[in-house]
């Protein structure tokens, strides 16, 4: 029987900040959405100018 190699993961040795999300936006307490695009993002640019009383990352 073949031997099973253990999984490493690849992306273990960076070390990712996690940003002090209430001084990134100027208002914490609105609503918050999260896009995830493959795009330019013209559509989450949109979407900001028609919601701006709303957090987008």
């Amino acid at each position: 029987m073949r031997r099973v190699r253990t999984h490493t993961n690849p992306l273990k040795r960076f070390s990712i900040e996690v940003p002090d999300w209430p001084n990134v936006f100027e208002d914490p307490k609105l609503p918050f959405a999260l896009e995830f695009g493959s795009s330019k993002g013209e559509f989450l640019i949109r979407h900001a100018e028609l919601f701006p009383k709303m957090n987008i990352l």
